[in-house]
């Protein structure tokens, strides 16, 4: 019985060394210090020079297909430009039309763009009517006019009607869309919002 126990036990070890021989056999073919599977030379020397060579080649060629469509493109533009400005001269343009469009965007782009919290003076041609927007403000400072639909004088906390009179160095109120003065003379009025010259 012990001589079974020993040759089971010499049995295992041996299986155990043959295992570890056959484990460091298979480990010995896939490279070694002195033979790795890839060599740092030949990365250096061989693949790496020729991976750099295959991106150069494909980014030259895609620059060249974008060259070509951007060379097409402006090539197109340039032709839509010359026939733009050939059709431009054809066509004779009115200058008083011109200068009136050229005015109103002024005028609009300098109405637009004022800061509408502070006050702005106006000047109301005699005649003209200066409508407010909702919520703007009004303080005549010169001239005479009547009011044109209704106005909330915020000095007196009165309602001044249409064709009321608007009493000079009071604050006005807009509290309806169209609500404003009808200059009688000239008028110069302070105005706070948006407004329109009629």
């Amino acid at each position: 019985m012990k001589q079974k126990k020993n040759s089971v036990k010499i049995a295992m070890i041996g299986l155990a060394v043959l295992l570890l021989a056959g484990v460091f056999a298979i480990a010995a073919e896939y490279g070694t210090q002195s033979d790795p599977l890839v060599s740092k030379g030949y990365i250096d020397s061989v693949f790496a020079p020729q991976l750099l060579s295959q991106v150069d080649s494909l980014v030259a060629q895609k620059l060249g297909n974008a060259s070509s469509e951007i060379q097409a493109a402006q090539d197109i533009i340039d032709q839509k430009m010359s026939e733009f400005e050939s059709r431009q001269l054809s066509v004779s343009v009115d200058q008083a039309f011109m200068d009136n469009v050229s005015n109103r965007v002024i005028q609009t782009v300098q109405d637009q763009s004022y800061n509408q919290s502070t006050f702005r003076a106006v000047t109301v041609p005699a005649g003209k009517q200066l409508i407010l927007s909702v919520g703007s403000e009004m303080v005549l400072q010169a001239g005479t006019g009547k009011c044109v639909s209704s106005l909330l004088d915020t000095t007196t906390g009165a309602v001044v009607s249409t064709g009321g009179s608007v009493p000079a160095f009071h604050l006005y109120l807009a509290s309806a869309q169209g609500s404003g003065v009808k200059a009688s003379t000239q008028v110069t009025a302070l105005v706070r919002g948006a407004y329109q010259i009629q």
